[in-house]
């Protein structure tokens, strides 16, 4: 979030994935074994997402989420592929359309949870956002009418 203009409160870092369970298990008990906490977060029927590993580094580190997406859904691998490396990160990140995308995919209609004040917070911090661009991440990654109606709903920018 940062990386796109938004500081949070939390200071995590998430890396998606789109894998099969028994590979984010076997991720999992390799983590273990390397003597760090983990905990593994099997999907149930109201989790959208295909499993989570939390990892707690010890108190000099910021928590990691390994958040894995359900290889059916072409939303973390439409993210996994476009992300894009930027001057000062090592690692690259989602673009801005994804990332609005990815939270849209977590809010889920609801009322507005954190999910969903993370999307304002996007697109307040970037009032220039293509919204071409994001309506067409929205629609080939299947979050287009989310996109609608939390526009329709919250946003009046």
């Amino acid at each position: 979030m940062i990386a796109r203009g938004y500081v949070r409160s939390t200071q995590d870092l998430d890396i998606a994935t789109s894998v099969p369970l028994s590979i984010l298990e076997r991720v999992a008990e390799r983590l273990r074994a390397d003597k760090l906490g983990v905990v593994l977060r099997h999907p149930d029927e109201h989790d959208p997402l295909f499993g989570v590993i939390d990892i707690d580094a010890g108190e000099s580190a910021d928590p990691i989420q390994i958040v894995n997406f359900p290889p059916s859904r072409p939303l973390g691998i439409a993210t996994i592929r476009g992300a894009e490396r930027l001057p000062h990160l090592t690692i690259p990140v989602a673009t801005l359309p994804h990332l609005i995308a990815l939270k849209l995919y977590a809010w889920g209609g609801l009322h507005l949870n954190d999910a969903g004040k993370d999307v304002l917070a996007l697109l307040r911090a970037n009032p220039g956002i293509d919204m071409d661009a994001l309506r067409g991440v929205c629609a080939e990654t299947r979050v287009d009418r989310l996109l609608d109606e939390f526009l329709e709903r919250f946003w009046n920018g």
